[in-house]
């Protein structure tokens, strides 16, 4: 018969008296975890798991479906409506824009034409 020998204080027992003892791994699969965590968790905690975790999944389910909804409406609303006025509100931009070069243009080209009606004094004016 094997006994235990306490080798803490560093001094081994002689090889013939050794006995090692082989653990047989079984190779336990996710399916047969959770049938013994079935076994060890009552039922009513069980169910409440079970009722919190359906419930999760069709809240998660329903705001994801709805999420989609809201940005299929919201890019929708933004191509019919949103993106034709910030074209019409650019091109009344450039056209602005157009003007005041033009009236520059204009303005300089009078300045250049007639150069004492504005402020400027002619050449031989001294």
């Amino acid at each position: 018969m094997a006994k235990i020998v306490d080798v803490t204080d560093g001094v081994m027992p002689p090889e013939d008296q050794v006995v090692v003892v082989e653990e047989e791994e079984e190779s336990e699969s996710l399916l047969d975890r959770l049938s013994g965590l079935v076994e060890f968790i009552p039922k009513p905690i069980r169910d409440t798991v079970y009722k919190v975790g359906t419930t999760t999944h069709s809240v998660t389910i329903y705001s994801l479906q709805s999420l989609g909804t809201v940005a299929w409406i919201g890019t929708t609303t933004f191509f019919v409506l949103g993106l034709p006025l910030m074209l019409a509100v650019e091109g009344e931009q450039q056209l602005e824009s157009m003007e005041l070069e033009r009236k520059q243009q204009m303005q300089q080209q009078r300045q250049i034409l007639n150069p004492g009606l504005y402020g400027v004094p002619a050449q031989g004016a001294n």
